[in-house]
């Protein structure tokens, strides 16, 4: 059997119908002749999360968990465990995914053999006829989004934001994991920067991040 090439992970949280969207847009992936798994982590328990989910189950290579220990990154940590791919490439439920994504993913980490930590661009999808009628750089947090205008190649690693990343399962297997003290937990009051933390300190660790910006998904606004 030829080793998985990507592993595609993210967590949910009660949000059925974003996470529709989400994995509506997998379907128009193009995929070519890789090897590819979905790691779905509800983070909840919740039965119209399963139900939405398991709508895709026969149309997308989709496996289904459910972590109910409350905090995003204990379910990614679990999904984690689990995944195949030489390559976790790791995003969110309420992103619409380019048609290129992974390829252009994959393709960008063959073209740095030597670099384990990878961002793409996020831009935002906004709701029809809602668009912000001004620039501020306020928007670029709270509707996380990662649009440098730089070249494909190193960049701090601070900008790989969750939606859209990807790091070699290597890592992993040498132990890394996400601190599961810090980000999204079902409450309003946990500390943010969950992604970040880790790959600063792979930053720290001599795994620099490297900007892929044709690799692109776009963060669903409400």
């Amino acid at each position: 059997m030829k080793p998985m090439d990507i592993s595609v992970i993210f967590a949910t949280y009660k949000r059925p119908k974003l996470l529709e969207e989400t994995l509506n847009s997998f379907l128009a992936l193009q995929i070519e002749n890789l090897t590819w798994e979905i790691i779905l982590v509800d983070n909840a328990g919740d039965q119209e999360t399963e139900v939405a989910a398991k709508k895709f189950t026969r149309l997308l290579p989709l496996h289904y968990l459910t972590v109910t220990r409350r905090g995003k990154n204990n379910a990614l940590n679990r999904a984690v465990s689990e995944a195949q791919g030489k390559l976790i490439v790791f995003t969110d439920d309420d992103v619409v995914v380019a048609p290129n994504w992974l390829i252009e993913m994959w393709e960008g980490a063959k073209r740095w053999p030597e670099h384990c930590v990878f961002g793409g661009k996020i831009l935002p999808k906004y709701p029809e006829g809602q668009v912000p009628p001004f620039d501020h750089p306020f928007l670029l947090g709270a509707y996380v989004i990662a649009d440098y205008d730089v070249p494909e190649g190193m960049y701090p690693a601070h900008c790989v934001w969750g939606p859209n990343m990807a790091i070699r399962g290597l890592l992993f297997k040498k132990g890394w994991k996400f601190n599961a003290e810090i980000g999204p937990d079902g409450s309003t009051t946990y500390v943010p920067g969950s992604e970040i933390d880790l790959t600063n300190r792979l930053e720290k660790a001599g795994y620099p991040s490297i900007y892929i910006p044709k690799a692109m998904v776009h963060h669903q606004i409400r």
